[in-house]
């Protein structure tokens, strides 16, 4: 290999490594969560709400319990609605859109049929308050 061909690979190699590195650091600042709405926050006032927690806890025992259990269960499964991983989106209008709506391919029923919208939204408050506190890095 000569001394030009020697050159063209190590400036396309350097552009390569640049274009990556860009890309990572563009990610780290990314965030995947969106502004939160007002609907979020009003949902996370709820979640505070003792009142509207302790319906939340009764509604689930009696909608939710069965299949996504209790909240010790300690299972890292998508059902295990008690840990920090949301599969089907983690903010609170998300989380009670997919109670209201469902996910029918993953053979969860829509409540919103069956649910008042404030018992939907107690619902999401006692998901909410239940959840881990984030771990220190």
């Amino acid at each position: 290999m000569n001394a030009c061909c020697s050159y063209r690979l190590l400036r396309s190699s350097a552009f390569v490594a640049a274009a990556t590195l860009a890309l990572f650091v563009s990610s780290l600042c990314a965030t995947d969560q969106p502004a939160p709405t007002a609907r979020d926050e009003e949902l996370l006032a709820w979640s505070k709400d003792s009142a509207k927690v302790r319906l939340g806890k009764r509604l689930y025992a009696a909608t939710c319990l069965q299949c996504h259990g209790d909240e010790k269960n300690g299972v890292d499964a998508p059902s295990n609605l008690f840990d920090t991983k949301w599969y089907h989106g983690s903010t609170p209008s998300k989380i009670e859109q997919n109670i209201a709506a469902g996910l029918l391919e993953k053979g969860m029923p829509a409540w919103r049929d069956a649910l008042a919208g404030n018992d939907i939204a107690a619902l999401t408050a006692y998901l909410l308050n239940r959840q881990p506190s984030p771990q220190a890095p």
